[in-house]
């Protein structure tokens, strides 16, 4: 009987270790991956981590015990201080000098739904391995302003952003290229000195991991019929606010949930309020009697919903509202 066991558990252990490299070999061939013979093992050991936890977490998600459900993406062969090191980048606004607040800007009252998507929302990009995030939602912001005001759809450099806005400033506040930036900063740049389109100045530093030399292409749209607003750390403030357009905010992303989000209300209290991440709101709902924001991430489509996630309203969940928003109009 014991060597009958040990033979099923032999059988068990080897069934185990084909499954995942069955889901390993799927995974490489989906998002295109391919790894020098020295980086295949430590690629495999954090997709095994991911994996592991993606599986304990949906066996409560399929119980009703939890809101959201969490599924493989392209980040799923990073581990954890790999995605903290290079897909973060906003850094704190608490200290940036007054703008003109939205309250002052004439806000429209919320409705019970918004969302932009479809509307006034540039595609799904990803910042790669660079912590340029607040670049991201600086020209998202300002894509989606255009579009409001009726002047055409808009896909704006990001990597200017990154080049023209490192080391400006002021000597005690200013962006760091792939290190990080200020999203208010990035996006008072670009009304200041216009900024030039995507297709003239391709982003590179997801794969370069670093800026490079600022340049004036000399196809920069102009952007001086906008005006930067600052919306109060209050979540009505900042639904009356999205009745104007898309709106750049800050965020913590920092767990391996956030990381591995597919679907669902993200309702999860273990969530910091310590903002290094920013992306772009555009709307709010509500799902079975639960609110929720619907933010646009700078990862991949490949992340959450074709790129969006739907954030729990009501409880400043991840810090969405623990330091002020700004938004272009």
């Amino acid at each position: 009987m014991k060597i009958f066991m040990s033979m099923l558990a032999l059988l068990g252990a080897v069934s185990g270790h084909e499954q995942l490299h069955a889901k390993w070999s799927a995974y490489k061939v989906e998002h295109g991956k391919s790894y020098p013979s020295h980086l295949e093992g430590t690629r495999l050991e954090a997709f095994t981590t991911n994996l592991r936890h993606i599986q304990e977490h949906n066996v409560r998600f399929a119980r009703g015990e939890e809101s959201y459900e969490l599924g493989l993406n392209a980040l799923s062969d990073l581990s954890h201080e790999e995605i903290r090191a290079t897909r973060f980048g906003a850094t704190s606004q608490a200290a940036l000098p007054e703008m003109v607040n939205a309250t002052e800007h004439v806000m429209m009252p919320s409705a019970g739904y918004i969302d932009w998507r479809g509307r006034a929302v540039s595609a799904v990009k990803d910042q790669g391995a660079c912590g340029s995030c607040y670049t991201f939602s600086a020209a998202g912001a300002i894509e989606s302003a255009l579009m409001v005001k009726g002047l055409g759809e808009a896909d704006l450099s990001e990597q200017q952003l990154v080049d023209c806005t490192f080391h400006k400033f002021s000597k005690s506040r200013y962006n760091l290229g792939c290190d990080g930036g200020v999203p208010a900063f990035t996006m008072q740049f670009a009304i200041d000195s216009g900024i030039s389109p995507e297709r003239i100045y391709k982003y590179v530093s997801g794969s370069s991991m670093t800026n490079s030399q600022c340049k004036m292409t000399g196809y920069e749209r102009s952007l001086r019929n906008l005006k930067l607003y600052r919306v109060p750390t209050d979540e009505d403030a900042l639904a009356n606010a999205l009745a104007r357009g898309p709106i750049s905010v800050s965020l913590n992303g920092e767990n391996m949930e956030f990381y591995n989000y597919k679907s669902g209300i993200y309702n999860n209290p273990k969530c910091s309020t310590q903002i290094n991440h920013a992306v772009l709101l555009v709307g709010y709902g509500q799902e079975n009697g639960q609110e929720y924001w619907v933010i646009k991430n700078s990862w991949g489509p490949s992340w959450g919903e074709n790129g969006f996630m739907k954030l729990a309203k009501g409880y400043n969940r991840c810090g969405i509202v623990s330091e002020a928003s700004y938004y272009v109009y």
